[in-house]
């Protein structure tokens, strides 16, 4: 963002270089962006779900359990992370539904009509 603001020369056409907030840009010139960034090389941190990798695809894919009902098992084994994390974790193996075929009927011309009646 820096070199774009020097490329430019204003804040302004550098937030339309970069499709970013005027403030955003003005904050990061300031030295006042505190976004965490990563660190390159740093291990991950270890998760709440560490110690339920093995039970959870068991549980979704072989049971056919929901993720509310995966919560509930797995905090009777002593889980204490939130069902957001799990959400994440179970999307990463579990195939996509299969989308219901609908049937579609075909009548040729004057085979079948509608009528409505209204009787007075």
């Amino acid at each position: 963002m820096i070199e774009a603001y020097r490329a430019s020369g204003s804040i302004k056409a550098t937030a339309r270089l970069l499709q970013v907030s005027v403030n955003t840009v003005r904050r990061v010139l300031r030295g006042k962006d505190e976004r965490k960034q990563p660190i390159a090389g740093q291990p991950p941190r270890p998760s709440k779900l560490d110690s339920f990798r093995a039970v959870i695809p068991r549980l979704v894919l072989e049971d056919k359990l929901t993720v509310v009902l995966v919560l509930e098992e797995i905090r009777a084994l002593g889980y204490t992370g939130s069902h957001s994390i799990l959400r994440e974790y179970v999307r990463t193996f579990r195939p996509e539904p299969k989308v219901k075929v609908t049937t579609v009927v075909e009548h040729p011309p004057g085979a079948e009509g509608q009528v409505a009646c209204m009787i007075t």
